[in-house]
């Protein structure tokens, strides 16, 4: 599910700890700690995360 009125974040991002989701490809992506950065996507190297719950 989508967050509502979630900022879309980028590559290189520190957006927390949480579960991310491509803006292109809907791929998922899990950071572990607040420091973690937001990588490119491993499938499409898209940039733009969204936050997922």
């Amino acid at each position: 599910m989508l967050i509502k009125n979630q900022p879309i974040y980028n590559s290189g991002d520190k957006p927390g700890k949480g579960r991310y989701r491509c803006m292109k490809d809907r791929n998922r992506i899990r950071l572990e700690r607040d420091s973690d950065i937001l990588p490119k996507c491993p499938i499409c190297d898209s940039r733009r995360w969204e936050k997922i719950v």
